[in-house]
């Protein structure tokens, strides 16, 4: 990055590393091993300043600034913070974000009350688990539409396909529900269906599929559910993360990825994180904002929740919600 900017890495003073508990837990070389087992007490949710020095980041002086945002718990974390300062979260009437991915983060924000939540959805929509499954990279089927009965996909790099990712995945679902190649409860007769040649999806892959969107969307009703709120209550539903850059919005509410109402409330705002992680950078008062905001906030366990328990299963159904 520095090459690119023309500028000696040795110049920088001043660092901002964002990422959730546990990436931030790598860097600084704590134990892991509470995030295995409840009660997840992590003991460091950082909110602090380290140097270069301390964290062997040898590319830079030894006297650099390395601030480390605030986390708000075990499986909610400095990412999350950073993207909440960045859509301006708390500054809205009620409103919610979510970042999809192998947890699914979500916080909502609503009479001056910030509820965070997070929940294991598994690695399907990063491409894990599927079995021609793949990252967003070149050679992925990143969407599918249906044309005159035909399904029609789109390769990044415009080339041969070699596989298909999350939202590919999440279009290509949607597609086939659409021509009752599945039904609502997932089921495929066949033993594969070809999107586009060579690659094709499994009962397996929608099964897959299923137990990750299932935990999204129940996790999403269960936190308005938990305010006493109905998804209409939404004014702003903020998407981020990579994954929500390339989601199509149509498509996830027809399989009940998103709610139907929450879908057409929804902003796609990219790498929150990173842009909030800029702004904490260049002005350090942010800092003290974002701290408050993790301390604050109502952390709300989906683990113990009936609410959750029981959604998660009506969620699992490929239909509108």
């Amino acid at each position: 990055l520095c090459g690119a900017s023309g500028v000696a890495s040795e110049e920088i003073g001043a660092v901002v590393i964002t990422g959730n508990t546990v990436m931030l837990s790598l860097l600084t070389e704590q134990s892991v091993e509470p995030f295995s087992h409840a009660p997840f007490d992590v003991g460091r949710l950082f909110g602090e300043t380290m140097t270069a020095e301390e964290l062997e980041l040898s590319a830079l002086r030894p006297s650099a600034s390395v601030y480390l945002p605030s986390c708000i718990s075990a499986f909610v974390g400095a990412d999350i913070s950073c993207a909440i300062l960045a859509t301006e979260l708390c500054g809205s009437e009620s409103a919610m974000l979510v970042d999809i991915g192998t947890n699914g983060e979500m916080a909502l924000w609503h009479q001056g009350r910030l509820t965070v939540c997070s929940t294991a959805a598994g690695p399907a929509f990063e491409g894990v688990d599927i079995t021609m499954g793949m990252r967003g990279s070149i050679g992925a089927i990143d969407r599918v539409r249906v044309e005159n009965g035909q399904f029609k996909a789109h390769v990044i790099g415009e080339g041969a396909p070699v596989g298909i990712c999350g939202s590919g995945l999440v279009d290509a679902v949607a597609c086939m529900l659409d021509e009752d190649i599945v039904d609502i409860s997932g089921y495929l007769e066949d033993d594969e269906f070809i999107i586009d040649s060579p690659v094709y999806l499994t009962p397996k892959d929608i099964r897959m599929f299923q137990l990750a969107k299932g935990a999204i969307c129940a996790g999403l009703v269960t936190l308005i559910e938990s305010e006493g709120m109905q998804a209409t209550d939404i004014s702003t539903f903020y998407i981020a993360g990579g994954f929500g850059n390339y989601l199509n919005r149509r498509s996830a509410a027809r399989i009940g990825l998103l709610p139907v109402d929450l879908a057409e409330a929804s902003v796609v705002v990219g790498n929150a994180a990173l842009s909030g992680a800029s702004m904490l950078l260049l002005d350090p008062k942010m800092r003290e904002r974002v701290a408050s905001l993790a301390r604050e906030a109502l952390v709300y366990d989906l683990s113990t929740s009936r609410i959750f328990s029981d959604k998660y299963i009506s969620c699992m159904m490929l239909e509108e919600i």
